[in-house]
């Protein structure tokens, strides 16, 4: 994924992302449960079905509130009514725990080069990517190029 929109702090898919996922990819979007808007809810219903909503395990849970949805793109956007209604109330429910090796889904083959990326930046990561532009170039225009790819 190229880039995220940011809502309240979060990221997630919007039409500036979801071109780079082709029909049957996989959406693994990991976010605290309480940021699922229904903004969100409503562009995960329209753009994919399969979709499986887990909280993490009990210690991480505590410590970050965070969910994993995993879903497959559709062939077509389509807003599903029982699946948008179920996903606005996600931030009330009690989602079962993920667990080792729950989710499995059947994807596309990669026929091209593909990448992963976040859409933050630890200072660690960020020093280290900084220290790879070559002296002499001007370093703020080299890391702007990097973060707007």
């Amino acid at each position: 994924m190229t880039s995220m929109r940011q809502t309240a702090g979060q990221s997630f898919p919007s039409s500036s992302t979801l071109p780079y996922l082709i029909p049957g990819g996989l959406l693994l979007f990991v976010v605290p449960q309480k940021r699922i808007t229904p903004r969100i809810a409503r562009v995960l219903s329209a753009y994919f079905e399969d979709l499986k909503v887990r909280r993490f395990p009990a210690d991480e849970f505590q410590a970050f509130g965070q969910i994993v949805i995993a879903g497959l793109k559709k062939a077509r956007a389509e807003i599903d009514g029982e699946v948008l209604a179920s996903l606005t109330q996600i931030q009330t429910v009690d989602l079962p725990e993920m667990y080792r090796k729950e989710f499995s889904f059947s994807i596309p083959a990669v026929t091209k080069d593909f990448f992963i990326r976040s859409s933050e930046f630890g200072p660690d990561e960020f020093l280290r990517s900084l220290r790879r532009v070559p002296s002499g170039k001007n370093r703020r225009s080299v890391w702007s190029r990097k973060m707007n790819r």
